[in-house]
Formats: C-alpha cells, structure tokens, sequence
C-alpha cells in the first residue's frame, strides 16, 4: 500500500501506470468543488472529496521550527 499527496496533476502519469498494470487499487481525494483526476474513458479513481472540516480534523499547527 502507498499513500501520495500532491496537488496536481503531475503524478497522473504513474497512477495511470498502476492501473492499467494492475498493481494496486488506487483511489485519490482533493478539495470538495474543485476538478478531479479521471484515467481516461473511466469514472476512475474513486475519488474522496474533502471540506473544510477534514482539513480541520488533521491540521497540525505545531511549529517545528521554533525549539531549533
């Protein structure tokens, strides 16, 4: 299993990849109301949406910098 977060499009290119090699399940999630990746011809990836409050639910306001 592997996890990416990224905000654009450039790792369309290996999900693609994964999919048609049929090496994992993949499923994306971004910005509720915003555009969303498709494999081309498919309703895929799932696709989570989130809102405000998920972002609110994981936000870590801790400051990693301030004890160095």
């Amino acid at each position: 299993m592997g996890i990416i977060a990224s905000h654009d499009t450039d790792l369309m290119p290996a999900l693609e990849m994964v999919h048609d090699l049929e090496l994992a399940h993949v499923e994306v999630s971004g910005w509720a109301r915003r555009n969303r990746l498709w494999y081309p011809g498919t309703k895929l990836p799932w696709h989570h949406s989130l809102g405000e409050g998920d972002y609110q639910q994981v936000c870590d306001d801790t400051d990693y910098l301030k004890d160095r």
